[in-house]
């Protein structure tokens, strides 16, 4: 599916779709409403425009042949559980101006390394939870000021955590069964 002009996704809109490829948004900006492409196991490449308004609540839940992810320019947020259960998920970058990430966003996705950069306001409750593949050192910037509730809970493979002076909380179990963490 190619998509040449701005597009809006309604609510469901391929949602299982098991034989679906490929998706790419060729123009500037894009909305994709809850529950879109939920199920599309096939669903191995996705190419996002340059501005990304919101991924609604389970967007991407089990597109388990999803790869790679880069979220460009983020106006909005990311719902809750919207790539939850992309086990092949391999690398992740997140940006953009005050973007916020629901809830269990990326719980259980097989990422491997993380990368959130400034612009990235709010991480909700277990974003990050049960990614068993995530490993190495993770750094979160200065726009990142609370580390909610279970964050990166059974992430066992992490072994390091950068925090900012800005974070003025850290919730219940954030690293919880971290096993591997050494050093915050």
């Amino acid at each position: 599916v190619i998509f040449q002009q701005n597009a809006n996704l309604g609510k469901g809109a391929f949602q299982d779709c098991k034989n679906l490829e490929y998706v790419a948004f060729n123009g500037t900006a894009c909305n994709i409403d809850e529950l879109a492409f939920s199920g599309c196991e096939r669903l191995t490449s996705l190419v996002l425009p340059m501005n990304v308004g919101t991924i609604g609540m389970n967007a991407f839940r089990n597109c388990t042949g999803l790869l790679n992810l880069q979220l460009p320019q983020l106006g909005t947020k990311i719902g809750s559980y919207a790539f939850y259960g992309c086990s092949n998920l391999g690398n992740l970058e997140l940006q953009g101006k005050e973007c916020v990430v629901d809830s269990y966003a990326f719980a259980k996705t097989g990422i491997k390394s993380l990368t959130v950069k400034e612009g990235v306001t709010s991480i909700g409750k277990y974003a990050f939870a049960d990614c068993l593949n995530l490993e190495g050192k993770i750094t979160l910037p200065n726009t990142v000021n609370q580390i909610s509730e279970g964050l990166f809970k059974n992430c066992s493979l992490i072994d390091s955590v950068t925090l900012s002076d800005s974070v003025l909380c850290i919730d219940a179990n954030a690293f919880g069964d971290c096993t591997n963490l050494k050093t915050i």
